[in-house]
C-alpha cells in the first residue's frame, strides 16, 4: 500500500501568520497549519516526511514545534532532526486474563410427563367406577363432572412432576486476574491510514 510522502502533505501560511521578532535574537515565529491523510495512504514508518522548511516560513532551521493537539485519540510529535511528523497513540494496558469462564447453556425444560392416580376403591367406597370409554376420554358413572385435586395420590389423579433445573447453571464460575496498568504510548503501525487530520501549529525558526 502507498505511503503518505511529502507531496502528500499540505502547509497553509498566511502572511499574517509569519512574526519577525524586531531584533532578530528569536528569529522568525509562524503559525502554520498542516492538513493530510485520506483514510487510504498509509503512515511511513518513523514519520510522515514533512514539505520543504520553506513551506513553514523558513531558511536553514526550526528550533521549536509546537502542536494544537486535537481530541482525535492521537498524539502528534514534529520530529524537528529528522524532519517529520510523528503519530503516536495508546499503549496497550495491562492484560486482565478471564479464567476458568464457563458459557452458560439453559436448554429448554426437557420433555417430561405427570402420572394420573386413579386410587383403588376401597371396602364400602360408594364412588362410581371410573374408565375409559371408546372415545379414550376419561369419564365417570355419574351425572355430574367430578374434579380429582392435582397431585393429591390418595385421591387419585394427576401427580405433582418436579422440573429439572436447566443444565450448567451449577457449573458457572467466572475468576478475574491480573490488573490494568498504564503504559507507554506507542508509534501506530506501518498499516495505519490516517483519516483526514488538520493541525495547528507553533514553529520557531530561522
Amino acid at each position: 500500500m502507498a505511503k503518505i510522502a511529502a507531496e502528500n502533505v499540505t502547509v497553509t501560511l498566511n502572511p499574517e501568520d509569519i512574526d519577525r521578532s524586531p531584533d532578530g535574537r528569536i528569529g522568525i515565529r509562524t503559525f502554520p497549519t498542516i492538513l493530510f491523510g485520506n483514510s487510504t495512504l498509509e503512515y511511513t514508518a518513523l514519520g510522515i516526511p514533512m514539505p520543504a522548511l520553506g513551506k513553514f516560513g523558513f531558511l536553514s532551521a526550526i528550533k521549536r514545534a509546537y502542536i494544537e493537539q486535537p481530541a482525535n485519540g492521537f498524539i502528534y510529535h514534529f520530529d524537528r532532526a529528522n524532519h517529520k511528523l510523528r503519530i503516536f497513540q495508546g499503549g496497550g494496558a495491562g492484560t486482565i486474563a478471564v479464567a476458568n469462564h464457563v458459557n452458560i447453556a439453559v436448554p429448554a425444560p426437557a420433555n417430561h410427563s405427570h402420572d394420573l392416580v386413579i386410587a383403588a376403591n376401597s371396602a364400602g367406597a360408594t364412588d362410581a367406577q371410573i374408565g375409559a370409554n371408546s372415545a379414550n376420554k376419561l369419564v365417570a358413572n355419574i351425572a355430574t363432572a367430578y374434579t380429582i385435586p392435582g397431585g393429591v395420590a390418595a385421591n387419585g389423579g394427576v401427580a405433582n412432576a418436579a422440573v429439572p433445573a436447566p443444565a450448567n447453571i451449577a457449573n458457572l464460575t467466572h475468576t478475574v486476574s491480573g490488573a490494568a496498568t498504564a503504559a507507554a504510548l506507542a508509534e501506530v503501525g506501518s498499516t495505519h491510514a490516517p483519516a483526514p487530520t488538520t493541525l495547528y501549529m507553533e514553529m520557531v525558526g530561522r
